[in-house]
């Protein structure tokens, strides 16, 4: 069969949709080889591609908040730290680097002292999300080698090329970059950018487009940025775009009917164990974080894939 490879963009929340394409592959028996991602979709692409499958990443979601990810810090470089999102993830990944992953991995960022695309493909998968998330005015940027790492949506934010470069046969392309059209009025200044982001994005998103076989789009734009309490909602658009696509997929991958009712039966009695040992990993709630618990499993997890 032709290898399928995964091209998950940046989002923000709205990344949780790539969390619902993921369910929707797995309910069908799809398998995918590798996985590229930009700022939120290189969040779901790192846990995804060290086995955490879509229930885990659901139970992840459920419980998520923004003091989990970062810390203002009102420096000169920007209002918000995003370390915490770097330490969330080595906990999760037990500190793995690129070469342990059981699956190819690309993740995204730019330079921002030379304006290019960094495609990091080795040393520690936390440290290249963190930089890849980094969104330039609001987080602050991340040294990695020579370079000073921000937000990978600027140069790439459909990685669709990195994809291809992995080996993949056929690139499903998962684009959350909001369509023309009115959204939700910003109401502050991080809003302001991250919306003038989305605008500034559309351009290289339109290039790389061009090399996906397979292009989803999921209905997310009327989604806020910031708004993590709709994560079901989200997560539901993007199961929904890849299932609409399933025949589309099967297609592309040369899989017959008979194949696919056969991959489908299969991953259908998969689910009734558990996903893998990422899935069932502990977890505990950190008091002194200040924030709710999930009603779905205690968060954040003690321990991640082994």
């Amino acid at each position: 069969m032709r290898r399928l490879g995964l091209a998950l963009s940046g989002g923000s929340v709205r990344g949780v949709a790539h969390v619902g394409v993921l369910k929707a592959l797995r309910d069908a028996g799809i398998e995918w080889h590798c996985v590229a991602g930009t700022s939120s979709g290189a969040i779901v692409a790192a846990l995804a591609a060290a086995g955490v499958g879509p229930d885990r990443l659901e139970e992840l979601a459920s419980g998520l908040r923004w003091h989990h990810l970062s810390d203002i810090a009102f420096s000169r470089w920007g209002p918000v730290d995003n370390r915490k999102l770097r330490a969330l993830l080595d906990q999760l990944l037990e500190g793995r680097e690129f070469k342990d992953l059981p699956r190819p991995l690309a993740v995204v960022a730019t330079d921002l002292l030379t304006g290019r695309e960094v495609v990091i493909r080795e040393g520690s998968v936390a440290h290249a999300v963190q930089g890849s998330c980094a969104v330039p005015g609001v987080f602050r940027p991340v040294r990695w080698r020579d370079k000073l790492l921000v937000d990978g949506g600027i140069t790439t934010n459909l990685p669709t090329r990195p994809c291809r470069a992995m080996g993949a046969d056929v690139v499903l392309a998962v684009d959350l970059t909001p369509q023309p059209g009115p959204v939700p009025e910003p109401r502050n200044v991080i809003q302001i950018l991250l919306r003038a982001l989305d605008i500034m994005q559309r351009a290289n998103v339109a290039r790389d487009a061009e090399e996906a076989d397979i292009l989803l789009q999921p209905r997310v734009g009327h989604f806020g940025h910031l708004d993590l309490s709709r994560w079901a909602q989200i997560a539901a658009e993007g199961e929904r775009a890849a299932r609409e696509a399933l025949p589309a997929i099967r297609a592309a991958l040369g899989l017959s009917p008979a194949e696919a009712s056969i991959a489908a039966g299969a991953a259908r009695q998969a689910g009734a164990g558990p996903e893998s040992a990422a899935n069932t990993a502990q977890a505990q709630v950190q008091a002194a974080a200040g924030g709710p618990a999930s009603s779905a499993a205690a968060w954040p997890p003690r321990r991640g894939p082994s």
